[in-house]
């Protein structure tokens, strides 16, 4: 799986959220799964989704404070779409949100909140994907703390 692929193709089996759901129930977290993943939509009809709602936090996480998390795979950098860090904005309206970035490259993990993925944007280097041209941030591993 990779940014190259199309939606019906990437939104099959999603190593980033197995090691995720893997990290939670190894530290005993309560966790809900959240968002379309589930039950995945074919695009003609998921684009007919706003935007906020395409982009919906994959999992709530509770501990003292419920919080969003957005599990995002990548090999040596994420690329994150332009669109998806508004609807993000968003959610972090109505609960803290972080990002959980797994790399197959280096077989790692990440845990960083939403504020601090915005801090880096600047600093990222940008590109279109070809299949819709939409914008996104291209944001090294070793640039997530």
């Amino acid at each position: 799986m990779n940014h190259t692929e199309n939606y019906n193709k990437r939104n099959t089996i999603d190593l980033a959220e197995n090691k995720f759901v893997e990290f939670l129930e190894s530290k005993s977290i309560i966790y809900k799964k959240f968002g379309f993943d589930n039950d995945p939509i074919p695009v003609k009809d998921f684009i007919k989704i706003p935007q906020k709602l395409r982009s919906m936090p994959d999992f709530i996480i509770f501990q003292s404070v419920p919080v969003f998390v957005e599990v995002k795979g990548c090999k040596d950098i994420l690329r994150l779409k332009d669109s998806d860090t508004m609807s993000y904005k968003f959610w972090s309206e109505l609960l803290p949100l972080t990002l959980f970035v797994y790399s197959s490259t280096f077989d790692s993990y990440k845990l960083i909140p939403l504020k601090k993925i915005l801090e880096l944007l600047p600093y990222c280097e940008t590109d279109r994907y070809h299949d819709n041209n939409k914008l996104y941030y291209k944001i090294k591993w070793e640039m997530i703390k």
